[in-house]
């Protein structure tokens, strides 16, 4: 399955296109923020420029990896991204950086980045979850239709420590 280069999706507010390297800066203050960072489970704290290149070279182009606009060429908000899990699956995950919370941009763009993953993608199923005290991202997977299927414990890059994460799937099909 081709998963990039992933294509423009505009959304009511929105412009979703491949990450850049001139998102470089952006991914570095984002990410590099503990109140972003705490709350993912691979991305390190501090978060260096070597860590955007690693990102921005290797991980996004190897997956359906969006970087979130409002509007077309404009600075990055965030991340929405889907990595391959078994043979019809995937692994939804994605951060905004804090100028951007509670605007509805992460259940926006994810909503589209979901519907890009069972249309064109042709996926049957999707993963995703939060860890424990994560009440806004909880609030986007349940918006979206993810169900609860478990609990698990993962190792937090970040905070060098194992957390409780909330396990979740949907199926397709899936309407917004």
């Amino acid at each position: 399955m081709d998963w990039s280069p992933v294509p423009e999706i505009r959304t009511a507010r929105l412009v979703l296109d491949a990450p850049r390297l001139t998102d470089k800066a952006a991914v570095i203050s984002y990410a590099g923020d503990l109140s972003v960072s705490r709350w993912l489970v691979r991305v390190p704290h501090p978060y260096t420029a070597a860590d955007a290149d690693v990102f921005l070279g290797d991980i996004a182009p190897a997956h359906a990896c969006f970087a979130v606009r409002e509007a077309a060429g404009g600075p990055l908000a965030g991340i929405v991204g889907i990595s391959p899990v078994g043979a019809d699956g995937g692994l939804l995950g994605y951060w905004f950086g804090p100028p951007f919370w509670g605007r509805g941009y992460a259940t926006e763009a994810a909503a589209a980045v979901v519907a890009h993953a069972f249309g064109t993608l042709g996926l049957g199923r999707l993963q995703s979850g939060y860890l424990a005290g994560n009440v806004a991202s909880c609030r986007v997977l349940e918006k979206l239709g993810f169900t609860v299927t478990g609990t698990s414990v993962k190792w937090n890059v970040a905070l060098e420590a194992e957390c409780e994460h909330i396990d979740m799937c949907l199926a397709a099909p899936f309407a917004p």
